[in-house]
């Protein structure tokens, strides 16, 4: 299966939480749903770059968490960070099947085929290429890849952080998803621009509590 039919495959299967799911009943049928379809996606890698799983290790530490840990030849690592989860998609607004992975006009429709299979699959089948060329890279080059990005990333990136903290794992540097390059985005602007992101957002919750008389646009 060359490249763009693996990145299709990927794209088809549905990795979205599904709003009425409930997050810690294992017994809700919707969540069940959704959490084989994260697994599916696991299982869509190890079927789908051989090589690769042939020559690194691999933790699959829950349905929201994946990492893989490919050897180099020195004592130094680094880290790739992805996620396979996607948005639930309002069938009703696509002109496709949000997961039907089209071709259509040239451009491939689907949802998470910007955000962000098109990284995760890319980072997969350029270590895939590598190892079946018998590259060996000079230091470590993991990957973690989380399932629940898209809603607070709680099971997914945070057990990965726990995971790494208890064995020590340190990295010279860490890559996250990045951001595209834009065409026609910003007006006036005729040739592409590449966003660059120098931080990850947070997450934030507040209470606001006001006892005094309300001023302009409050």
């Amino acid at each position: 299966m060359d490249f763009i039919e693996k990145f299709r495959e990927a794209l088809k299967i549905p990795t979205f939480w599904p709003p009425d799911a409930q997050d810690d009943d294992t017994e809700d049928e919707s969540a069940l749903a959704a959490k084989a379809d994260l697994v599916r996606f696991q299982d869509f890698l190890v079927e789908n770059f051989p090589a690769f799983h042939k020559t690194a290790e691999r933790w699959a530490l829950n349905p929201y968490s994946v990492v893989y840990r490919w050897p180099g030849a020195g004592t130094n690592a680094v880290l790739f960070l992805a996620h396979y989860d996607v948005v639930p998609a309002e069938t009703e607004k696509w002109s496709v099947d949000p997961f039907g992975a089209e071709m259509k006009d040239g451009f491939m429709y689907g949802r998470g085929s910007l955000d962000m299979k098109s990284i995760l699959i890319s980072l997969m089948e350029a270590a895939e290429n590598l190892c079946a060329e018998g590259r060996k890279p000079e230091r470590d080059i993991w990957f973690a890849f989380g399932g629940d990005e898209e809603r607070t990333g709680i099971f997914g990136a945070v057990e990965t952080e726990k995971w790494f903290e208890k064995r020590g794992q340190r990295f010279d540097w860490i890559l996250d998803e990045g951001t595209p390059i834009a065409e026609n985005q910003i007006k006036g602007i005729d040739t592409p621009v590449a966003l660059v992101s120098i931080e990850e957002k947070g997450y934030l919750s507040l209470n606001l509590t006001v006892t005094q008389e309300s001023g302009h646009a409050s």
